[in-house]
């Protein structure tokens, strides 16, 4: 039979490895949401460049938001692939141009089911577009 210090030993333990059971699955709970916020934040600034990239700078925009006529080689699968490894842009990434009334001008790539969207009103030969990324 056990006597007191020894039950109130090792019911001691018991509650301690408890807690500490406890401790450790909420550590690793906030890990994976940890990672998760990192995940979901290299979506967003990646999407960020990548708009800002293809309606800001050369060769794609003359100026900003002033597409040229490079910016439609993108819609090639070998010269965007090119693209995005270039940036090393591993996310699915999906480029669309459109008009503004939603006709659709050229689409290319795909899109996970939780994506961000970017939307940007840039001029392409004399008319107004909408670029639309999804990654």
């Amino acid at each position: 039979m056990l006597n007191m210090k020894e039950l109130e030993l090792l019911l001691t333990i018991i509650v301690v490895t408890f807690i500490i059971s406890l401790v450790f699955n909420q550590l690793s709970y906030l890990s994976k949401i940890n990672n998760n916020q990192n995940i979901f934040l290299e979506r967003l600034y990646a999407g960020r460049f990548i708009l800002k990239n293809i309606t800001e700078t050369q060769p794609y925009a003359d100026g900003i938001c002033n597409l040229t006529q490079n910016f439609i080689y993108l819609f090639n699968q070998t010269n965007f692939t090119k693209y995005l490894e270039k940036y090393k842009i591993y996310y699915p990434v999906w480029l669309s141009i459109e008009y503004l009334n939603g006709t659709p001008i050229r689409t290319i790539g795909g899109y996970s089911n939780n994506y961000i969207e970017f939307r940007r009103v840039c001029n392409l030969e004399g008319k107004l577009v909408i670029v639309r990324i999804r990654i």
